[in-house]
């Protein structure tokens, strides 16, 4: 396997066991709970992950599929493709970024069932990577609709991203139950 493909995978395994870290922290009754209406629960932040993992999966695989048929090569760099993205623009949550109408979650998914679409999806992500093995994945670009213009590499990377971005989300899920507790309690 070509070491940008094991790093690729091992950032996307790192994003996905940080987002179950914090999913797992909300009890599964409480995963459908909004702090304002206008949020979403945690349900919802996950089946918005699925919807948004299965569209890129889709993508990137059209893009390789025509990128291979005009001839892409091999991939000779085993540089680490970690600076290809800037995390700290993505994962800054204090700088806001609204969803397109077609990424929005289902109103009040359930949590099993968001969950294991998203499974499904990121398993689709996974798989697009490893089919990619070896790849010049640096040669095909996409637009992002707010990134401009992305890498094959860095639309993998912008997946992990954008899970672990949702992670500190569900964690202020958590953050505001557990405050809520607090004031019931009390």
């Amino acid at each position: 396997m070509h070491p940008r493909t094991r790093e690729l995978l091992a950032q996307l395994d790192l994003s996905h066991a940080e987002l179950k870290t914090a999913v797992d922290l909300i009890p599964l009754g409480e995963r459908g709970w909004r702090s304002a209406p206008e949020r979403w629960s945690a349900a919802e932040i996950v089946d918005h992950l699925a919807v948004v993992e299965r569209r890129i999966a889709k993508l990137m695989s059209t893009q390789l599929a025509a990128a291979v048929e005009q001839g892409l090569g091999r991939e000779t760099d085993h540089s680490s493709v970690m600076s290809m993205m800037r995390m700290d623009r993505l994962l800054d949550r204090r700088r806001p970024i609204t969803s397109s109408e077609t990424s929005q979650p289902r109103r009040g998914v359930d949590a099993n069932t968001a969950w294991a679409d998203f499974v499904a999806a990121n398993a689709s992500i996974r798989g697009f990577v490893v089919a990619a093995d070896g790849m010049a994945l640096g040669e095909i670009t996409v637009p992002h609709p707010v990134l401009g213009p992305l890498n094959l590499y860095q639309w993998v990377l912008f997946v992990g991203g954008h899970e672990s971005r949702h992670a500190i989300q569900v964690r202020e899920i958590g953050q505001a139950l557990n405050g809520r507790d607090r004031q019931v309690a009390t």
